[in-house]
């Protein structure tokens, strides 16, 4: 609440320092004179507005109490009075006998204490000689009296009254906070204050005071005052503009123009952007940065020559038969003509572009903004494309620039530290060398390509062994092949060596290389042998089943016509075979004939 002379009669402490101790507060003022009822005092509200404050009852009124009148003006309603800074008490039941001077309130915390009315005494204790206790909004106090407390610890030591040969002034009180500091009230004005009110007059005994709690900056017309936290802290408030920081603000104006502070910095208060030689921020004619919207009016108004000059850029474009999407693509394309990029604010794009009529295709700030958005979006990704495929085309113009000047280094080399001096030099002066401009990456690149290098090196070297171990090999198919064969499959190694001493494709392979070409190739010589072992035995064979198939053909024949008998013995039937012509050439067989002639007769007998 504000007295009628400005003064702060009460006061919320700054959020920086909630425990902060309050300033000093300045009463209500109390106009007993004009006609005003006794107890009354003027104050006024947060707006301006005066109302009535009854420093006994407590009650508030927008009209003014006039002695001697009965008090039936309406009194301020309770969601429209002013609030204090310390914590309202709701109303309880009415007692059932008049009100005595003990009153109950409750503390910020939720805690009820008593409060006497007319000494200004607090306690926590119930008084046990009165017979009821009100239930009414509590007086303000400072808000550090009626701190929190854990549950079960003792309440805060109970004020003393005033002593009776005190220099205090009449009607004040002296108190004591939970942490032992000294505050003064007066219950019939409300007032609550740090300093001591003494009596003038040189009798006064000089009293000492307590700390200075505050105190005005050095500059005299500053609005901020000093404080200091429990923990002996500072802190400064303006109680003008209710601000409050922890850094003296005397020193702040003197250092702000070499060393700008970055506590609070907002967005909109950035730095002007160096692209386009910076856009700054516009202000009010307050000095406060103006929002994006706000900003757009200002520019257009700035521009508005500009955009006259310009008006035959919209002379054949008829607004009325576009759609939507195709005012968005035209809006678009004068971002694109004006140079407006991905790396562009909004702040700059409505700048540069407000002088142009066309930037009004799209009727509101908000579609225009969304356009610019999408466009941006749109432009961030086209350039990071176009970034990507500059790199990889640096990339692969540095490995072809590599091959060039590495191809006759030899095949060990792992890395430009193992090439000749000169070769290095000639590399790192070319410029694709120095198109790829990260470090780091070029490093990995080089390294890359000697892997890669070293990888077709063996390629090339494995497809050049195989080739001369297809060349040996077909030297040694020549020399085994034909009427008169040099090597067959029982033909040496060491042999081998001997003969093809002199031999190119053998020269060009090493020991080893020899070893496996003629082991292979005499595994191949074995099994072409044994291939040809294998179908010489089985014409054999199917010409002996053939040659006894007759053999018993012709004996049954002989049987049958009576010219042999079956209980003949072989011998006796021999000189008879041997009278057949047939006979001469199944009897050369590996197998006897008087066996072929039993197995007959025995299977003759069976049928």
């Amino acid at each position: 609440q504000k007295g009628a002379d400005g003064d702060s009669s009460t006061m919320s402490l700054p959020t920086a320092a909630s425990s902060a101790p309050p300033p000093s507060l300045e009463p209500a003022r109390r106009v007993d004179g004009d006609g005003l009822a006794p107890g009354w005092a003027e104050a006024a509200a947060h707006d301006g507005r005066k109302y009535w404050y009854n420093v006994t009852t407590q009650e508030t009124r927008w009209d003014k109490p006039i002695a001697g009148l009965s008090q039936t003006a309406s009194a301020v309603p309770q969601s429209q009075a002013p609030t204090v800074a310390v914590a309202t008490v709701p109303r309880s039941e009415p007692p059932q006998q008049p009100i005595p001077e003990w009153r109950e309130a409750t503390a910020a915390d939720g805690r009820v204490y008593y409060y006497h009315a007319q000494t200004g005494e607090t306690r926590w204790e119930k008084p046990e000689t009165e017979a009821a206790v009100a239930s009414l909004p509590m007086t303000p106090v400072p808000s550090s009296t009626m701190s929190a407390k854990p549950a079960g610890t003792e309440p805060a030591e109970v004020p003393p009254q005033k002593a009776p040969d005190s220099d205090l002034l009449e009607g004040w009180l002296e108190y004591k906070t939970p942490e032992g500091r000294v505050y003064y009230h007066n219950p019939s004005t409300g007032e609550t204050r740090w300093e001591r009110p003494s009596k003038p007059g040189p009798e006064t005994a000089p009293i000492e005071k307590p700390p200075q709690k505050h105190s005005v900056l050095e500059k005299p017309t500053s609005e901020w005052k000093e404080y200091e936290t429990p923990d002996g802290k500072k802190y400064y408030h303006n109680p003008q503009t209710n601000e409050t920081k922890w850094t003296n603000p005397a020193l702040d104006d003197k250092t702000s123009s070499s060393k700008p502070s970055d506590r609070g910095r907002k967005m909109d208060d950035r730095k002007p952007s160096r692209r386009r030689g910076g856009v700054t921020r516009p202000k009010d004619e307050k000095g406060r940065p103006l929002n994006d919207k706000a900003a757009e009016l200002y520019f257009i108004a700035e521009n508005e020559k500009k955009r006259a000059r310009k008006a035959d850029a919209m002379e054949n474009i008829d607004l009325s038969s576009m759609t939507d999407i195709e005012k968005t693509k035209l809006f678009k394309s004068v971002l694109e003509e004006l140079g407006i990029s991905h790396e562009n604010r909004w702040l700059e794009t409505m700048k540069i572009c407000s002088a142009d009529p066309r930037y009004f295709v799209l009727s509101t700030y908000g579609r225009r903004h969304n356009a610019f958005v999408i466009y941006v979006s749109q432009a961030t990704k086209t350039a990071k494309v176009k970034r990507t495929l500059e790199t990889r085309r640096s990339y692969d113009e540095l490995l072809e620039m590599l091959e060039e000047h590495l191809k006759n280094e030899s095949h060990k080399a792992r890395s430009l530290e193992d090439c000749s001096s000169a070769t290095v030099r000639i590399v790192e002066e070319d410029p694709r060398y120095k198109a790829v401009a990260d470090d780091h990456e070029r490093r990995s690149m080089i390294r890359s390509f000697f892997i890669d290098r070293e990888r077709r090196m063996r390629d090339v070297q494995r497809a050049k062994r195989k080739e001369n171990m297809a060349a040996l090999r077909a030297v040694l198919d020549k020399n085994s092949s034909g009427e008169t064969p040099a090597f067959h499959e029982r033909t040496s190694f060491r042999q081998v060596c001997d003969v093809l001493a002199k031999d190119p494709s053998f020269l060009a392979l090493d020991e080893p290389d020899r070893s496996i070409v003629y082991d292979e190739w005499e595994k191949e010589q074995r099994a072409k042998v044994m291939e040809v072992r294998t179908k010489e035995r089985e014409r054999k064979r199917a010409a002996e089943r053939a040659k006894r198939g007759a053999f018993r053909e012709k004996l049954e024949e002989l049987i049958i016509n009576g010219e042999i008998e079956l209980t003949a013995r072989y011998k006796d039937v021999l000189p008879i075979l041997k009278e057949k012509e047939w006979f001469a050439s199944i009897a050369d067989q590996e197998m006897k004939t008087s066996d072929l002639y039993r197995d007959v007769i025995d299977a003759i007998e069976e049928k």
